[in-house]
């Protein structure tokens, strides 16, 4: 397997997409986070929807493997946001819950609200992190931009998820 893995991120990296789909489907067999990681790599490169769907496919197939992984602070540290953030959008929300919640104890949101943290949360938090949020965007920790994220995050999370915050004041 790891010689496999060797040859299999050297055809991510590839200059044809074709040729990068094939190694992330071929990473995908193994459903391991070794092979999801070199995967991961092939969002350094342009992309298109054949390769989206292929490494939407390869994460979701290493799921448990994959969302181990990204709990663990230092590996979390290790890997670029933009990979981070694709397997948080990538993987059911549902699953996702603990290592998302672990992911943001060590990069919590900024003031801008960068990432798709905050719609995720919407999809996917759970109480406590729900009242962070609404705490966060009215005390005015959040921009204008990602306090109007936050907000329809919020509603999001109420309406279909029967979620909101403990404390309704301000809420209307």
């Amino acid at each position: 397997p790891e010689e496999a893995i060797k040859r299999l991120t050297r055809a991510v990296g590839d200059d044809s997409p074709r040729v990068r789909l094939e190694a992330v489907r071929g990473l995908g067999t193994f459903r391991s986070w070794e092979a999801a990681k070199v995967a991961l790599k092939v969002l350094d490169l342009p992309m298109d929807n054949f390769l989206d769907y292929a490494l939407w496919l390869t994460l979701n197939e290493a799921t448990e493997p994959v969302l181990t992984a990204i709990a663990d602070v230092q590996v979390a540290q290790e890997l670029p946001v933009k990979h981070v953030e694709y397997v948080f959008s990538a993987i059911e929300p549902s699953k996702a819950v603990a290592a998302l919640r672990s992911y943001l104890v060590s990069h919590p949101l900024d003031e801008a609200g960068t990432g798709p943290w905050i719609e995720l949360l919407g999809k996917t938090g759970e109480a406590d992190q729900i009242e962070d949020l609404f705490r966060r965007a009215v005390d005015g920790k959040l921009s204008d931009a990602a306090k109007a994220r936050a907000l329809q995050s919020l509603l999001t999370a109420s309406r279909v998820r029967g979620v909101a915050p403990n404390n309704r004041a301000g809420l209307s």
